[in-house]
């Protein structure tokens, strides 16, 4: 990896501060190796599990590596690079890579992004998703009391490898796997379209299209239920599908008034 400073002035740091700084990179590019996740969906909401299409190309295996513990962490990590560097081969002799950037002052790179579906198969993506894209990630250190100094992590491979672990597949939607509670979120493609789906204490809201998906989108939809538990994955997927639906059946869309 590379850290480059985004700014001309120049700032010293200590022992203490890059040591911390080397263990936020390690976690940051461990979580790199599995970045965000996703999934695809079809009209109605039955029958989500076992079904492929013919725009996916199955193809290598990646077995799950499971929790890292306080015992096994070394073990872990050893598997998590082996598998890395398996991603990496299987991307570069299966994948049409997407060139990124450039980000000011980072150049430009080429992406391969793949799709893992359920059962652990590397398969090529039909299409990738705005909100999955890679960036360069961002660490601000003090270089006095009141001024930052902003850093760029990148790696320093020249070809960025970025698997999306993906869920039951149905033709025309890719849908990312569930993150986070309170809210859960996920991001995915209805027809070629992003959208963005957040849950939070019941309250749903679902936006697809736009020149922000997120904030401006082209087509809206929520709905509650009144609930502070957290839904499962199956019941994230049935509602995907559903509202997919409602859109591609020409619904009205609504006016987004329960994003909390």
């Amino acid at each position: 990896m590379e850290i480059r400073l985004n700014s001309r002035r120049k700032s010293t740091l200590t022992p203490m501060c890059l040591r911390a700084l080397l263990i936020a990179l390690t976690c940051g590019l461990a979580a790199q190796a599995a970045p965000a996740t996703a999934f695809v969906g079809n009209h109605p909401a039955g029958h989500l599990d076992g079904i492929f299409t013919h725009q996916f190309t199955l193809a290598g295996d990646r077995k799950p590596l499971g929790p890292t513990t306080y015992q096994n962490w070394g073990e872990h990590l050893a598997a998590q690079a082996k598998q890395s560097d398996e991603d990496r081969s299987w991307a570069l002799a299966n994948v049409t890579p997407v060139v990124e950037g450039p980000w000011g002052s980072i150049a430009s790179t080429k992406v391969y992004y793949f799709g893992i579906d359920a059962a652990g198969k590397r398969i090529t993506l039909p299409e990738i998703s705005n909100l999955w894209r890679f960036r360069p990630e961002t660490v601000q250190i003090p270089a006095s009391d009141h001024v930052h100094d902003t850093y760029y992590v990148v790696t320093s491979n020249p070809d960025i490898v970025i698997p999306i672990e993906l869920g039951p597949l149905m033709p025309g939607i890719l849908i990312e796997r569930p993150r986070g509670e309170h809210p859960l979120e996920a991001k995915g493609l209805i027809d070629g379209k992003d959208f963005y789906l957040r849950q939070r204490d019941g309250y749903w809201s679902f936006s697809i299209g736009g020149a922000d998906v997120m904030s401006k989108p082209e087509w809206y939809h929520e709905e509650s239920d009144y609930t502070r538990d957290v839904p499962d994955t199956g019941t994230v997927y049935a509602f995907i599908a559903r509202v997919a639906a409602l859109y591609r059946t020409g619904a009205s869309t609504m006016t987004n008034g329960l994003r909390q």
